[in-house]
């Protein structure tokens, strides 16, 4: 009896410690459970912050390509603005060429006009001085039929002066009209110079301003092609930053996973070596029961049944503590 009192007070002490192991189990599980939580939680931010990032890259991307779009445009723009400035500057050179051709066929019209006014007055007074020399001849033969020899001699004088300087007075007009047709001779001929050097210089202004525009679109080819291999070169920077940090994310996220995973292994071992101890002490103690109520004649079916139903259920806390069955009828058993 003693003896049985005895191992029941052991049994009692043995719950009690298993109590207290089974609590600081369970405030490891506690903690371990809580760690699981922040580590979800730390999880869950990661997820969140990397698809911040991943948002906040795609706002870049797309904020770039609209400035891509726009500098494409604008480059477009002002190409569009060059040739509509060009072809206007042309158009415009056009007309001015064509008033100045107009001029200068205004111009012979006006001078073939007024040499042909100019030989017709010229006929005209040719024609009247014929006639006015007949009138006068007709007068003078009439007026001086009765005078002497010497009166006539001295009026053919006198109309042959007239006639004199009549004729010089023909031969002043005469020059003064040849020297007025070279004089526009001599300034359509500076004209048509003047024009066809205009023309020269038009067409080398034309020739420069070509090869100008030429030289500068070439140059803004090449610059677009820079700042398009300068774009290139900042995606596939700005893409790999992206990239090593999801990788160190991805890596960060594996490591953290394998340890908690080595975690978890690490108290599923130590439980099932705690539970395996537990069952191991359970049926030693169970046993130690039984052999000392057979030495005391006492009915053992009873705590052979417990024992058997007690097995696999484990000695402490963690299962539950001692089979509540078998503390009963070893409770019943002391009883009586």
């Amino acid at each position: 009896m003693l003896a049985l009192e005895k191992e029941q007070q052991i049994a009692r002490q043995r719950e009690v410690e298993k109590r207290a192991y089974g609590e600081d189990l369970r405030q490891q599980m506690r903690e371990m459970e809580q760690r699981r939580m922040q580590e979800k939680l730390y999880k869950d931010k990661d997820i969140e912050e990397s698809r911040q990032i991943e948002k906040q890259y795609e706002r870049q991307q797309w904020i770039l390509k609209q400035k891509q779009q726009q500098e494409t445009t604008d480059a477009r723009n002002s190409h569009i603005e060059h040739l509509t400035s060009k072809t206007r500057n042309r158009a415009r050179d056009n007309t001015v060429e064509k008033q100045e051709e107009e001029d200068q066929r205004r111009f012979v019209f006006q001078k073939d006009l007024w040499t042909n006014m100019c030989n017709e007055n010229r006929a005209d007074r040719s024609r009247q001085r014929e006639r006015q020399c007949e009138r006068l001849g007709e007068e003078l033969v009439t007026q001086e039929r009765e005078k002497t020899r010497k009166s006539e001699l001295m009026n053919a004088r006198t109309i042959a002066k007239s006639v004199s300087q009549q004729d010089a007075t023909f031969d002043n007009t005469q020059d003064c009209k040849k020297q007025m047709n070279l004089e526009m001779a001599s300034s359509f001929a500076a004209h048509r110079e003047y024009k066809q050097r205009e023309q020269q210089f038009r067409a080398m202004e034309e020739r420069r301003t070509a090869e100008y525009t030429l030289q500068a679109n070439k140059d803004a080819d090449r610059a677009y092609r820079d700042s398009q291999r300068l774009v290139a070169q900042r995606k596939r920077e700005e893409r790999m930053v992206m990239d090593n940090a999801l990788h160190q994310q991805i890596a960060q996220k594996r490591v953290q996973e394998q340890v908690r995973k080595r975690d978890e292994a690490a108290f599923d071992q130590c439980n099932f070596k705690v539970l395996a101890q537990e069952d191991l002490e359970f049926q030693m103690y169970a046993k130690g029961v039984i052999d000392a109520a057979e030495d005391a004649n006492r009915n053992t079916i009873p705590l052979q049944r417990g024992f058997r139903q007690g097995i696999g259920l484990g000695f402490g806390p963690i299962s539950g503590g001692i089979s509540q069955l078998f503390g009963s009828w070893c409770q019943t058993l002391s009883i009586s």
